[in-house]
């Protein structure tokens, strides 16, 4: 018998922390948005990765911590993809280093937009944008 306040729990290694790298590429055409995974080098990459533009149900962006979120409906079996759009300098410990990029970031935002009115104009209620 147990007279605890806490009966359950569980353990996790906090010394466990796993990158991924990707280079995005989108089309307006078609809103359609690509993700390859790349090392850290830049040198070896995977298969294209599509994300599913029929299940994306918001779009975000929190240029505090220049993080892009495209969230996917419920019961689709992921929450969503976070992307990172920061820039990198010498001093990032992981990753790519020295990457800069304002103009790439600024046409994908406007791109993001685009994707936004899009969804609105479908009756999705989305969160707050922030440029």
């Amino acid at each position: 018998m147990n007279n605890l306040k806490f009966e359950h729990g569980l353990i996790f290694d906090t010394n466990t922390t796993t990158f991924y790298y990707y280079i995005i590429g989108y089309r307006k055409s078609d809103c359609d948005i690509v993700l390859i995974q790349v090392d850290n080098e830049l040198k070896e990459h995977t298969e294209a990765f599509h994300i599913d533009m029929e299940s994306v149900v918001n779009v975000s962006y929190d240029p505090k911590i220049t993080k892009a979120c495209l969230q996917y409906k419920k019961g689709y079996g992921s929450y969503g993809e976070l992307l990172d759009i920061g820039d990198t300098s010498r001093k990032t410990l992981y990753g790519p280093k020295n990457i800069n990029q304002p103009e790439e970031r600024e046409k994908f935002l406007d791109f993001l937009e685009e994707l936004r009115t899009g969804l609105e104009q479908k009756g999705y209620k989305l969160d707050k944008w922030k440029r």
